[in-house]
């Protein structure tokens, strides 16, 4: 349940990321930075100590380029502009796949060097998140081909504007479902198991996200409030 940390950490930075955005300074261009050095740091770190630093994906620094690359989508039309560029030429499969193999290198390499196997499975690597960011580029694509049937998705669109508030709040029912599985013995039959459990986890999630926006979109505060939690 890292990620519920690392959000947390987020959210309460983007009142202050939101204002150097609007600023347009050179600064808030340099925080693009901040997570290369962070994976930088973690491969010096696992060369000399032949290991990961406790909890070092916990910390918002590993992930915060998507993050702000999201703020940054929203609150600034240049970085619309570079990022439907961006999507002309490298959102397609050709290149998701080009960085999948990059990424896959990188593992070989990293293994050659001498580095640990959390660190070569890990998530947070140059490699996976190039790998990452060409698939955001593809699913974008895609995404603005689909906005013009819009209408006909339903409830898809629907879960996919809420999805941001299913993933903070999934975790915390998966527990009793797990646990409700167990009790019925659904856990063995694991097929069974997978098919129920995101039927069961995707619809309450989204029941509760959808039933918290009715309640609190009644008013500004409470619009406001959603806003800051992520959940509008």
């Amino acid at each position: 349940m890292y990620y519920i940390v690392v959000l947390m950490q987020l959210t309460l930075l983007t009142p202050i990321l939101i204002r150097l955005i609007r600023k347009s300074s050179r600064g808030s261009l340099l925080l693009y930075g901040l997570t290369p050095l962070w994976i930088l740091g973690l491969y010096l770190y696992n060369l000399v100590n032949g290991a990961l630093p406790m909890l070092y994906e916990t910390f918002f620094p590993a992930w915060f380029c998507f993050y702000y690359l999201g703020l940054r989508i929203k609150a600034d039309p240049a970085c619309v502009r570079r990022v439907k560029t961006a999507q002309r030429y490298f959102g397609n499969p050709i290149a998701v796949l080009t960085a999948l193999g990059i990424a896959i290198a990188e593992a070989f390499l990293l293994l050659g060097l001498g580095c640990s196997n959390d660190l070569i499975t890990s998530q947070i690597k140059f490699g996976t998140f190039l790998y990452t960011f060409m698939l955001i580029l593809w699913v974008r694509q895609i995404h603005a081909k689909a906005t013009r049937n819009a209408e006909k998705l339903g409830f898809l669109k629907r879960l996919g504007d809420d999805s941001y508030g299913i993933y903070y709040i999934h975790w915390f029912f998966l527990i009793f479902i797990q646990k409700l599985f167990d009790i019925l013995g659904i856990s063995k039959m694991w097929l069974l198991h997978y098919i129920l459990t995101w039927i069961l986890l995707v619809g309450i999630s989204f029941s509760v996200v959808h039933f918290v926006n009715h309640i609190f979109a009644k008013n500004k505060f409470g619009l406001q409030l959603l806003s800051w939690i992520g959940f509008r």
